[in-house]
């Protein structure tokens, strides 16, 4: 008995082209995880070390201007997605997408095994996905501020010691500082509600002048606290580590050569410290300004008050405001893991950038084993691609076409399953679901 004609409506999508499309992605190889995306990337990461690593945050860079410049990546990120080689998804990190051609986006990786590799999966190209940025399922603490002109600091994980003339959101920032006279006014400070005694790594961008500092301060005794600060050689230099245990005096300096490092006065710099309690002592092995690449990687150690463990603070003088834009906690490892990304590769293209055809077509039979026919083209030349459902190319062919004809396909022996079936003309493109059925 045969089969009768039926007419389909396409699945219609906006393209410049997809021949200019398949000139510029490699078909996926890597496995569909979260269909729907456009595309997808690998990242290798490798762990060099001789130490297991668990719960590790590790960072990769991305172009992400270009991804959104080009339209396939949303201007905010929420379409990216990260999963490990098993389709698992994972917690991620990143921001400005749209103006970073080298973006850092972080990763918490469950474990990778001493001298060994794992492959990352990195999904994007979805218009309607909602956002999955996660900072604080990614770090050990995690604060950003938000985006907001003013609001409150959010009390879980930050709290005011002593009495306070700003402790508030302002643009997107931690705006601190204290009341009083300068004499005694170092008692009062804002800290993190976590605290830390294993070395952890704290990244964080902060804006101080001679008059205010950033440091740690105990669990075991409140008022027990140091605070790096600019003095002694010149206001763009960081070199004394101020000691406060009291309420009255305004801070005894222990170190007039700890960290010696550049940090501009009044100018929000990128910095990082690595601190933890070896043994009852708080001790710091790395301080780093990101921005200028000026660092002190001997150890200090503050011997004079022995503590379990720290919590993060700012400290001010009266009258003068220190502002954290961020401040984010992660683990250290002995040799840093590297990563390498892979090239970009297309599953389907995002429908954001494929103009529209209107084309009314009859493709049968469907499903079909290895032939179908095809009616409906207008005149013209067409590139016709054959995918499988993770965008691979399997089959191409090219069609000069005059309209009210049928053009009979001869496809290659295939398994069992849905295929994609793809047609264009160089101007507009179309595509549909294509059943292939083996007895």
């Amino acid at each position: 008995m045969p089969v009768e004609p039926f007419t389909i409506t396409f699945m219609k999508f906006k393209i410049f082209t997809f021949l200019f499309l398949l000139a510029q992605f490699s078909f996926a190889q890597t496995p569909d995880c979260i269909p729907g995306w456009g595309f997808a990337r690998t990242v290798k990461v490798f762990n060099p070390g001789q130490e297991v690593l668990t719960d590790f945050q590790v960072a990769f860079e991305l172009d992400t201007r270009v991804l959104v410049d080009s339209g396939k990546l949303r201007t905010d990120g929420a379409d990216l997605r990260i999963t490990d080689e098993n389709c698992q998804a994972l917690f991620f990190y990143g921001e400005k997408f749209d103006v970073d051609s080298a973006n850092q986006i972080w990763v918490k990786l469950p474990s990778i095994m001493a001298n060994d590799s794992v492959t990352l999966y990195v999904y994007y190209g979805n218009d309607t996905a909602q956002s999955a940025i996660n900072g604080d399922s990614t770090f050990i603490f995690f604060d950003d501020f938000g985006t907001e002109t003013v609001a409150e600091v959010d009390s879980n994980k930050w709290e005011a010691i002593g009495e306070f003339s700003a402790f508030k959101i302002s643009n997107g920032r931690l705006e601190y500082a204290s009341t009083g006279s300068s004499q005694g006014s170092r008692f009062k400070f804002a800290r993190s509600k976590a605290t830390f005694s294993e070395q952890v790594i704290f990244d964080f961008n902060a804006q101080i002048s001679n008059s205010n500092g950033f440091g740690f301060s105990s669990t075991d005794s409140t008022l027990d606290r140091i605070i790096f600060r600019q003095s002694g050689f010149g206001f763009d230099t960081m070199n004394q580590v101020a000691f406060n245990d009291d309420t009255v005096t305004n801070g005894i300096s222990i170190s007039q050569e700890y960290p010696f490092i550049r940090f501009v006065r009044n100018a929000p710099t990128n910095a990082t410290m690595t601190a933890g309690i070896q043994g009852d002592t708080l001790t710091i092995t790395d301080f780093r300004n990101l921005d200028e690449d000026s660092f002190a990687a001997d150890t200090f150690q503050l011997t004079r008050s022995p503590m379990s463990s720290f919590h993060f603070i700012l400290s001010t003088f009266s009258g003068f405001n220190i502002f954290l834009d961020y401040l984010r906690v992660r683990k250290p490892a002995a040799v840093a893991p590297t990563s390498t990304v892979g090239a970009e590769e297309a599953f389907m293209i995002p429908s954001s950038i494929l103009p529209t055809a209107r084309w009314e077509l009859k493709l049968y039979p469907n499903p079909t084993s290895e032939t179908v026919s095809l009616e409906g083209l207008p005149t013209g030349t067409y590139d016709l691609i054959l995918m499988d459902h993770l965008g691979r190319k399997l089959w191409t062919d090219a069609l000069h076409v005059t309209i009210g004809t049928t053009q009979m396909l001869e496809l290659p022996l295939l398994p069992t399953g849905t295929y994609h079936l793809w047609m264009t003309n160089g101007q507009e493109s179309m595509a549909h679901s294509l059943m292939i059925q083996q007895k």
